[in-house]
């Protein structure tokens, strides 16, 4: 089979593209979920149409960034208007990663194989980063040191889900031990934040936490006799209650992410903060053993962490 020169391969070149769009669009589930990553990706069509490839290509990243979960669509038409920019080696990467999700796709894979018989290498240097070349982090696994104020230990995970908005997890640990008492407790927090700039600048969301736990206390009880010359007898005995607590509340603040993906954030939460079964150990109130106690408490924030 004869081999097509040059010229008219790049002749040929913006006819094959359009088809090849036209072929594995057909085959491409819609979109759906939030307007504007919509909005974005039928303009990175028209655009890719209308033979702006650079435009394109600069649409469909800003899907992926304002939409992460995105990608395993962007993939396939990202890949096709590197293409039509001549960018092959980063045309080579994403699509042949839409191929490893997509094995069946004959148009494709017809796609990689081209490609690959140009000896092209596939390029990765623009996966996971933004427009400017930045890094796109997406997750953060912090330590809250404010929370040793409050002898608790305390170990979250934070997942970017677009620009905006994350969910977060938190683990937390709590124990004291002193002469006449100790106590522990563990649980789970759970939270939302808005940002005005994905994992990074001021924040602020709702967050709700579970506790249970237990507590040891001594209690001297002193016995009376000896009518009527009185003299009193001390017992000492160790109480044991199971508590529970929650809370929920607000907290906001701020977060510094570095190059290095080092994070630090400071700042500041009010919740409502509820005990059942007693108050913990340690508290010089005591409710029935059997009670509860509830309070406004603040909570200082200041995590050390990475994002990657």
């Amino acid at each position: 089979m004869p081999t097509l020169s040059r010229p008219f391969e790049e002749l040929m070149r913006p006819v094959s593209l359009i088809l090849l769009f036209l072929a594995t669009s057909l085959a491409m589930p819609a979109i759906a979920g939030m307007p504007e990553a919509q909005a974005l990706y039928k303009q990175g069509n028209e655009a890719y149409k209308a033979r702006h490839y650079q435009e394109a290509v600069r649409l469909y990243r800003e899907v992926v960034q304002e939409e992460p979960s995105y990608s395993d669509y962007i993939d396939k038409p990202l890949g096709m208007a590197y293409w039509g920019t001549r960018d092959e080696g980063k045309a080579l990467f994403y699509l042949k990663r839409a191929l490893e999700r997509s094995p069946d796709d004959k148009n494709l894979s017809a796609s990689v194989a081209n490609l690959e018989k140009k000896d092209v290498l596939p390029d990765s240097s623009a996966s996971g980063t933004d427009l400017t070349g930045e890094r796109i982090r997406n997750n953060v696994v912090y330590f809250n040191t404010g929370d040793l104020l409050h002898r608790a230990f305390t170990l979250g995970y934070e997942r970017a889900l677009n620009n905006n908005n994350s969910w977060l997890l938190d683990g937390v640990y709590g124990a004291s031990q002193d002469s006449t008492s100790s106590f522990q407790t563990y649980g789970l927090g759970v939270g939302w934040h808005f940002w005005f700039k994905r994992l990074s600048g001021a924040f602020i969301g709702p967050k709700a936490s579970f506790q249970l736990g237990s507590s040891d206390d001594t209690v001297t009880t002193y016995t009376y006799s000896g009518y009527p010359y009185y003299y009193s007898t001390a017992t000492t005995s160790i109480v044991h209650r199971d508590l529970a607590r929650y809370s929920v509340g607000l907290e906001g603040g701020y977060q510094w992410l570095y190059p290095s993906g080092f994070t630090m954030a400071l700042g500041y939460g009010m919740f409502y903060d509820k005990y059942i079964n007693g108050d913990p150990a340690g508290s010089y109130y005591y409710t029935a053993s059997n009670g509860s106690s509830s309070s406004i408490k603040s909570s200082l924030l200041f995590t050390l962490g990475f994002a990657f």
